[in-house]
Formats: C-alpha cells, sequence, structure tokens
C-alpha cells in the first residue's frame, strides 16, 4: 500500500492507495473507474522591489485524478527551494507513475472510441484524424506531411510548414489566435497517438 506517512501533508489524510484501488475520503475506487490523469509543474517568479532587487521562485507539482462519477482528486505541493523537493517530487512522481500504468489502456480507448465512431477524436481544443494524418484547428487543417508541430511549455503549436517571418509578423501585429491545442490531461496517452498514429515525436 501507497500512502504519505507525514503528517505535515494534511492533504494526503484522505487519500491511500492500494494494488487495486485508491480510497478517497472514506469512499474506495477501482482503478477502472479512472478517466483521466494530469500531472503538471508550475514555476512561479517572484520579485521583491527594494534597494537591491530579490527573486524568488516558487515549483507547484500537481496531481490531478478525475473519476468516472465526476470526483476530481488534486494532491499537490509547492516549495521555493529545489533542495528541499527531491522525495516529494520522487513520491508524487511516482505515483502518477503507478497510475498511469494501470489505466493507460482505459484512456486510451476512452480516445480511440472516438475516433472508431466518428473518424476523429477531441482533445485540447483540436479535433485529431488519424487515418487522414490530420489535426484541425478552428476549421483549419493541418496535415503531418506538409506542417510543423512544436511542442511548447504545455501545448503544441502548429503551423504550415512554409510559414514565413512575415506571416509572423502579420499574426503578431493582428493578435491572431496561435493555432494550438494544450497538453493538459493524458499527456502520456496523447503522446503515444501522436507517434503511433501520426508518426510524430520530440526529443
Amino acid at each position: 500500500m501507497f500512502f504519505w506517512k507525514n503528517s505535515e501533508e494534511k492533504q494526503y489524510e484522505d487519500f491511500q492507495l492500494h494494488e487495486d484501488s485508491l480510497i478517497y475520503k472514506g469512499k474506495r475506487h477501482t482503478f477502472s473507474e479512472i478517466t483521466h490523469l494530469h500531472f503538471s509543474r508550475v514555476i512561479t517568479q517572484f520579485t521583491t522591489v527594494t534597494v537591491l532587487a530579490e527573486y524568488s521562485r516558487l515549483n507547484e507539482f500537481i496531481l490531478y485524478i478525475y473519476l468516472i462519477d465526476g470526483t476530481t482528486i488534486k494532491l499537490e505541493f509547492s516549495e521555493k527551494y529545489a533542495s528541499m523537493m527531491k522525495e516529494k517530487i520522487e513520491h508524487l512522481s511516482a505515483l502518477y507513475q503507478f497510475l498511469a500504468q494501470k489505466t493507460f489502456a482505459q484512456r486510451l480507448q476512452f480516445y480511440m472510441s472516438q475516433v472508431t465512431q466518428g473518424g476523429y477524436f477531441k482533445y485540447g481544443g483540436c479535433n485529431f484524424y488519424p487515418t487522414e494524418k490530420k489535426i484541425v484547428f478552428k476549421n483549419k487543417d493541418f496535415y503531418v506531411q506538409s506542417s510543423s508541430f512544436m511542442k511548447g511549455a504545455g501545448f503544441i503549436e502548429l503551423r504550415p510548414k512554409d510559414w514565413t517571418i512575415f506571416q509572423r509578423i502579420k499574426r503578431e501585429a493582428t493578435l491572431t489566435t496561435i493555432p494550438q491545442f494544450s497538453l493538459s490531461k493524458d499527456t502520456d496517452v496523447i503522446f503515444y497517438i501522436l507517434d503511433k498514429s501520426f508518426g510524430l515525436r520530440w526529443d
């Protein structure tokens, strides 16, 4: 059984993880009830304006566990000093990896069943068509063969391969919405689909 023993981590008092289920606020949920996972790191920079400017950085690590009954379990911690975070990072990361492995097939099926029914699946504000190898953003088609997919911090930007600096300036000047999709839930599953069905991968 996995659980947090540190009494200072009050948020974990309602959470326990077993080999085949988890308990949250006294209620047991099997892993088959997990619909999505979201694990993220958020870095916030703070500046204190004095005679000598002082800088500090806040690291936040968050794991969301979404259940079929609509429950969302949120486990997180924040720390200003990375040297104090190693054990917490490893613990939360291990929890995410354990759940991701246990639920991968069912989370993958969530997206692929959409493809079976309608030819595409929805994710991050885009429609993904594996057979045609294209991603659609607001009625604009981005085919894998003729497009570039730029990985950023929490998103993938979509561009034509022949995209010019003039187009970039024009887009920025007109404040046009940047074609992209956010990487929120189920990133392990999404990168797997992008690799196997679209031939897209990043280092």
